[in-house]
């Protein structure tokens, strides 16, 4: 959440996504989905809640983030060859 509302983005995530004060286990090894209520009591994390966005809403608010600030956001492209060097 820190992280969220340092790059801007946290307003726009809140009204898109799903409040969430616990966790879903899925180790079947312990209880199938059990749901642990960690959130709200600082375990694992020093967040109070956590938000639930789908993935393709989670990038389309930080394409339009960056495309904001400036940044040349391009969509639809396939990457077809990388090129590595020392420098970059």
């Amino acid at each position: 959440m820190t992280i969220f509302a340092t790059l801007g983005v946290l307003p726009a995530l809140r009204l898109l996504a799903f409040r969430e004060n616990s966790a879903r286990n899925s180790n079947l090894a312990t209880a199938p989905s059990a749901r642990a209520s960690f959130f709200r009591q600082g375990k694992f994390n020093r967040e109070p809640e956590a938000i639930q966005v789908e993935r393709a809403t989670f990038d389309h608010v930080f394409a339009q983030a960056r495309r904001a600030s400036g940044a040349d956001v391009r969509e639809g492209w396939s990457v077809t060859k990388t090129i590595s060097d020392d420098d970059a």
